[in-house]
């Protein structure tokens, strides 16, 4: 979750909106999250 927390605020997120999310979406934030980073290593962005 710490990588969850740290894309999403790095992004401008605060850490209190990634609190009170429900199990389910923190799980959707975290699939979104690795399709995003591997789309920009695919790019040689990363």
């Amino acid at each position: 979750m710490f990588l969850l927390y740290h894309h999403y605020i790095q992004k401008g997120w605060k850490p209190t909106e990634l609190d009170v999310l429900p199990y389910v979406e923190k799980e959707l934030l975290m699939a979104s999250m690795i399709f995003e980073r591997e789309n920009m290593a695919k790019r040689g962005g990363l």
